[in-house]
């Protein structure tokens, strides 16, 4: 063991094995005891996490692995950029597929429930808007392991923000309209509402660029 490629192979296959252990042995038994219990969210929570906590491990390993060689400094850093950019995308990706599959399934669930019509907003716009959000979160952060400039990134950004508001002025304004006579709520689905012409209309539908009504 003494000589360093010897121990970086050995090293390495141990960590492959544990990874392998944890995802086939591990995860499937806590996948097996989570069945027994009432309700899905924590066999979608496991399923989520499955693949990522096997890469995370793996790339643990490796990284644990490398150390054992002697490596020359631009090695080193290099090593570490690209391990903290998987890092990174990893846990962006984790935290994307519970917004989507856990926070957006049971939320919008949930306002199914209630009268509200707030939530019934809010699911959609944080469904939209969280994945999108957790993209730039993690770009914001990759990027300057590259040497990029955010600062940079972030000024073209608002000038391409500003040209699209521009562009999309009468959409936008017709977006937050809705928004705002939805959180409102001046009236509800299945209200009966009297348009000026006298004519009397049952509201169907409340979206946030559109209301439907039946006459």
């Amino acid at each position: 063991l003494q000589e360093p490629l010897v121990s970086f192979g050995i090293n390495l296959a141990a960590w492959i094995l544990v990874a392998l252990l944890v995802n086939l042995v591990v995860m499937r038994f806590l996948l097996f005891i989570t069945r027994q219990l009432p309700g899905d969210l924590e066999d979608i929570i496991l399923g989520i996490l499955r693949r990522p906590v096997f890469l995370l491990i793996l790339l643990y390993g490796v990284n644990k692995s490398l150390q054992l060689l002697p490596l020359v400094d631009d090695a080193t850093f290099w090593i570490k950029r690209i391990s903290l950019t998987l890092l990174v995308i990893v846990l962006a990706h984790v935290i994307g597929h519970l917004i989507k599959d856990v926070l957006v399934y049971y939320g919008g669930r949930w306002a199914a429930r209630t009268e509200s019509q707030v939530d019934d907003v809010l699911v959609p716009v944080f469904s939209l808007f969280g994945p999108v959000l957790v993209t730039l979160v993690a770009a914001l952060i990759i990027l300057p392991l590259w040497g990029v400039d955010v600062s940079s990134v972030l000024v073209g950004a608002g000038i391409l923000g500003l040209v699209l508001g521009l562009a999309l002025q009468e959409t936008l304004g017709n977006i937050f309209s809705g928004l705002s006579l939805i959180m409102e709520a001046p009236f509800r689905r299945g209200d009966l509402i009297l348009l000026p012409n006298s004519r009397i209309c049952e509201v169907q539908k409340l979206g946030l660029r559109s209301t439907t009504l039946f006459s």
